[in-house]
């Protein structure tokens, strides 16, 4: 065998509180083949989701409309991405109606309102529950692109967030799905893992979008996300999220606006540390006994000695 494909090393890979063995040197993922695709998709589909948000019209009463006898005038799915603490949406989840065209002919007429939300975990079975999305409790980390909420929906887990000015190495994980599959019966997606090398300037005007090479497919891409591997500790790794790929026009460009920054939300428990006062190591004032309480101790101690 060639000298470039002598090193083979095993690394224990920690994201989202799952470790995975990845049996190649860095140098040699581009795609990753099974069984390493396989660790890796296991990884990564745990730590997006799928959206169902569905949404109605308003006119200038404030009368709520669905279309055709349903309580929502249409349903979209979009991907969504698990952060620590919270999750990240699309523009296109909080404002789906930008994005369909059966919305047209009733704009400027009717106020869309955004209606029910459920989510679905990846994968072959296909669950939805309840999920809640609050437009005033968004946090734009790009606006008019990509939004952070806070949510204890999946119990602070989810992607820790990483990257640096200059350049990154990692994994660039696309999800699709076969044409023609709906969504709403079906969020059994495909992985496909390509790696990428990405120079990452610091944040000026449009330095946040990157060109990425879109993905090769037959199938129907859903979005993806840019993961780098960082080192926690000997013998152990850390999938971080570095970037989102979205779709922009006809197009996919990645997003990395996560570039030295900590968390989008703090934990409560730092919160509280960040917020409460340390102890001050000055001296402190103590209370002492007035004059005459301490006279009237003296003289109840001879008292009782005399007893």
């Amino acid at each position: 065998m060639k000298k470039s494909m002598i090193a083979i090393a095993v690394c224990v890979i920690t994201a989202l509180g799952a470790k995975a063995q990845l049996t190649r040197d860095l140098s040699s993922f581009s795609p990753l083949k099974s069984p390493n695709q396989q660790i890796i998709e296991q990884v990564v589909n745990s730590g997006v989701f799928i959206v169902k948000q569905s949404y109605e019209l308003a006119d200038s009463a404030d009368n709520r409309y669905g279309l055709s006898g349903n309580k929502e005038f249409d349903i979209d799915c979009t991907l969504a991405v698990k952060i620590k603490n919270g999750f990240l949406v699309s523009e296109r989840t909080i404002h789906p109606w930008d994005f369909n065209s059966r919305f047209d002919q009733y704009r400027g007429s009717y106020t869309p309102k955004l209606f029910s939300a459920q989510f679905s975990e990846v994968g072959s079975q296909c669950r939805y529950d309840s999920i809640t999305i609050d437009e005033s409790k968004l946090k734009p980390v790009f606006s008019g692109m990509l939004y952070a909420q806070e949510s204890e929906q999946f119990f602070g887990d989810g992607f820790a967030l990483g990257g640096n000015i200059g350049e990154n190495e990692g994994w660039i994980v696309w999800f699709t799905k076969k044409k023609g599959t709906n969504l709403l019966k079906s969020t059994d997606l495909n992985v496909s893992i390509v790696q990428k090398k990405l120079n990452i300037s610091p944040r000026d005007n449009d330095s946040y979008f990157y060109q990425v090479d879109s993905l090769t497919t037959s199938d129907e891409i859903v979005g993806g996300i840019f993961l780098i591997p960082e080192v926690i500790s000997v013998g152990h790794m850390e999938l971080k999220l570095c970037g989102v790929v979205c779709r922009i026009d006809n197009g996919w460009m990645l997003c990395c606006p996560f570039i030295n920054s900590k968390e989008v939300f703090v934990a409560k428990n730092d919160e509280q540390t960040a917020t409460s006062k340390p102890e001050s190591n000055e001296p402190k004032l103590t209370l002492n006994q007035k004059p005459d309480d301490m006279y009237d101790m003296a003289k109840k101690s001879k008292t009782k000695k005399k007893k």
